[in-house]
């Protein structure tokens, strides 16, 4: 094998490894930034749909609070107010979500579908776990989820949920006393769940990666032509011209060195001591025919 070859045997060898080892580590810290940045946006969701629960509870049912007696207000319910602010915000973000869902709820709109109901009955089932998050494929796309158990901890909930005999009137007359009703105390009765896009952020990993792959194969590809051009021209020709003097001096064959090479550094320290054993070569001769 000419040593040409093996220099860009040796080459490609490192291209090669170079790109899988970038490749590998460059996608495993994408997807570190990018599951921070789905988890940073999934707690950022949750955060404002409490904040829009402590400011339904704190502040606007207190000013309503001599309405309620007469007729039910939805508006004062912490829950119905989270969910109407984020389906406003969902008009222009979609994929995003936050559900308060329960297993028994007063509004039917609440119920959990079966994935939501398995991630309650996980709550129940395991009283000491306060948060649940992960990937979760939706019916079209996948995302990332976080989901808090909602515990009974305050008297004021079994007011409205507790016996459905001293509920307020106005809230039995619209939903009725057939759900939402026969809670307890630290029992968790649903979940706060939210859910962010996870495919968008892997999808910009990949092109990332894509668009990081291309450029290191451009950089190392004009790095590769430029070394073997350089090699070619200032040691692999060199040395092809060195051979055939050699070889042609072994055959006594004449041939004007000093017209077929221009040589620098090692090179040409090798030529001057070619060019200095083949004239005491022709001496040696010389004068073993005299």
């Amino acid at each position: 094998m000419q040593l040409e070859t093996r220099f860009n045997l040796i080459i490609t060898i490192c291209l090669i490894l170079g790109l899988s080892v970038s490749g590998v580590l460059f996608y495993q810290v994408q997807i570190k930034q990018a599951r921070d940045t789905l988890i940073h946006d999934a707690a950022l969701m949750l955060a404002y749909g409490l904040a829009v629960r402590d400011y339904t509870s704190n502040e606007v049912g207190p000013a309503l609070e001599h309405h309620l007696a007469e007729k039910m207000i939805p508006q004062t319910v912490p829950s119905y107010a989270a969910h109407t602010t984020i389906a406003k915000v969902r008009e222009q973000f979609p994929e995003y979500n936050y559900r308060e869902v329960a297993l028994n709820p007063t509004n039917q709109a609440d119920r959990g579908n079966a994935w939501e109901v398995g991630l309650i009955q996980t709550f129940r089932e395991q009283p000491e776990t306060e948060e649940l998050s992960g990937e979760h494929v939706g019916t079209n796309s996948l995302h990332y989820f976080l989901a808090k158990p909602i515990r009974i901890t305050d008297d004021v909930c079994l007011s409205c949920h507790g016996d459905p005999a001293v509920a307020p009137a106005p809230l039995r007359n619209r939903y009725g006393t057939g759900h939402g009703f026969g809670w307890t105390m630290n029992e968790v009765v649903g979940a706060r769940i939210v859910t962010v896009p996870a495919y968008v952020a892997f999808r910009m990993v990949n092109n990332s990666l894509l668009l990081m792959l291309a450029s290191l194969t451009c950089i190392f590809l004009l790095t590769h032509v430029v070394f073997i051009y350089i090699f070619r021209r200032y040691v692999t020709r060199p040395l092809e011209l060195l051979t055939k003097s050699t070889e042609d001096a072994s055959l006594n064959k004449v041939t004007n060195l000093e017209h077929n090479m221009k040589s620098s550094g090692q090179i040409l320290v090798l030529e001057t001591a070619i060019k200095r054993l083949r004239r005491s070569l022709n001496k040696a001769i010389t004068m073993i025919k005299t």
